[in-house]
């Protein structure tokens, strides 16, 4: 049986203390995600999204942002 990938949503702190001491653990997260063939959601925003997103490119996954503006 062949699994589809899934569309994960990322989200998170944009700012603070959380983004300086989680920054590393959410571009792991990106690139876990890529590296499993799912698509990364985001608000499209600064902080631990931010992060992830980059994760994400740099696997060579798929990252898609919704923007709240």
């Amino acid at each position: 049986m062949k699994l589809r990938p899934y569309q994960i949503c990322v989200s998170g702190a944009a700012a603070g203390e959380t983004v300086e001491t989680s920054k590393h653990l959410s571009q792991k997260l990106g690139e876990a995600i890529a590296h499993h063939k799912h698509t990364l959601l985001t608000g499209a925003t600064i902080g631990l999204p931010y992060h992830a997103a980059l994760g994400a490119k740099k696997a060579g996954g798929l990252s898609i942002g919704f923007s709240p503006a």
